[in-house]
């Protein structure tokens, strides 16, 4: 007598590859990038290794549409359109900007610009916790490949910038499931995980994880009803605070984290910043600002163009500010950094009380300490996916005869 089994597997529908679609893209910097490091390493296939997550994001993509099409409305179609319209209008205005336009098309309109469709139709509770496990997976995954290449010999760079910010997302992700579900357990995991950024010595990530944890701790006291208990702990940050300021306590630490992290193989570069007092070094990136900002003052009205800032110097100018000035001028470019700081907040305040509340805090925090230190908003996925959020959440809980 035979026996059937019945698999519990979700149905191969357009909503469930994009619930897929969510996952890879979560996880194509951590999980996947170590997928694809085994790919090169394989005969016969290596050389398609680089494409292995562009070509599974857009095939999930291309798989989900029907469901994005959906939910979409004709404001989302206008904002594509409007992003295609620039760079059209560049390439005609500025014919020399095809040089350093058109390599970087695939990444803006096939793995940048889609995430805003995934923000605007995003279902925090459908993916909630799929987000947590594999962003735990991840940071796991992260530190076992450090631990492994230091085993095996090799050196760790001093400053593995993109190492760090590709780990930020789940780090974050890991905090803010403290934040949402509060717990013992969850805060410890969010705070092991928040030190291993500091393994890269890369200060950008550790700027968002302070200020992202910070807000949240903050919010946590705030909801502590027994007074008792909020002078306790007012008491216990005043008495650390007086510690960690009397003296050079701070110097201390440095030096003995530098010590221990220099031992095991780790980056001691972020103590060095606190030991030689010079935090506010900016990596060369102060003479990339001064020829952007020289050429926004000489065409200050109409700038040059979408990413008018590879005209002028290479490879960007790692400020989303003077990125905006410099392509789209003073005027209209300071119009679009309102309108970038504006969404956000009042989307928070829309999604008050809700968990997209802290959703949109973290990537606030995320995108715009990352775009004022380095990388550039053109092709930043995390950053479309902020803003397609944003409008999602202000449809979402607003005035439901109000269109945006």
């Amino acid at each position: 007598m035979g026996v059937a089994l019945k698999l519990n597997m979700p149905a191969a529908t357009p909503k469930t590859m994009f619930r897929f679609l969510v996952l890879v893209f979560w996880t194509q910097y951590t999980v996947l990038s170590f997928v694809e490091e085994v790919i090169e390493r394989l005969p016969f296939v290596s050389r398609f290794a680089p494409f292995f997550i562009p070509v599974l994001f857009m095939s999930l993509f291309a798989l989900s549409l029907p469901y994005i099409v959906r939910q979409l409305r004709k404001a989302d179609v206008l904002f594509v359109l409007s992003v295609v319209l620039v760079v059209v209008m560049t390439l005609l205005i500025y014919p020399d900007s095809k040089e350093y336009i058109s390599p970087q098309l695939w990444r803006i309109f096939g793995m940048a610009v889609p995430l805003y469709f995934v923000g605007v139709i995003y279902d925090n509770e459908e993916t909630k916790k799929d987000l947590f496990w594999c962003s735990l997976v991840g940071v796991v995954v992260a530190l076992l490949y450090q631990l492994y290449s230091l085993a095996s010999g090799r050196v760790l760079e001093s400053d593995n910038m993109n190492t760090s910010y590709n780990v930020l997302p789940s780090v974050m992700y890991l905090i803010y499931w403290a934040i949402i579900n509060n717990g013992t357990k969850n805060w410890i995991i969010a705070f092991a995980a928040s030190a291993l950024p500091f393994i890269f010595g890369t200060r950008g990530p550790i700027v968002a994880i302070a200020v992202f944890c910070a807000i949240g701790l903050i919010y946590r006291f705030s909801k502590i009803k027994n007074i008792a208990i909020k002078i306790f702990l007012i008491l216990i940050v005043g008495v650390l605070a007086v510690y960690i300021s009397s003296g050079n306590r701070i110097l201390e630490w440095a030096e003995i984290l530098s010590k221990r992290f220099g031992e095991i193989g780790f980056s001691t570069r972020i103590f060095e910043f606190f030991i030689e007092e010079d935090l506010a070094y900016l990596s060369g990136r102060e003479d990339l600002s001064e020829a952007v900002w020289k050429a926004i003052k000489q065409n200050a009205i109409f700038g040059y163009g979408f990413m008018g800032d590879r005209a002028i110097i290479s490879p960007y100018v790692h400020n989303i500010v003077l990125e905006y000035w410099c392509s789209y001028g003073v005027f209209a470019g300071s119009a679009a950094i309102v309108l970038t700081v504006v969404m956000p907040l009042k989307a928070m305040f829309r999604s008050k009380d809700t968990d997209n509340l802290w959703l949109i805090i973290m990537f606030t925090c995320m995108v715009f300490i990352k775009l004022m230190l380095t990388g550039s908003y053109v092709y930043e996925p995390y950053f479309y996916l902020l803003i397609g959020l944003c409008v999602g959440s202000l449809r979402k809980y607003n005035n439901p005869l109000k269109v945006y």
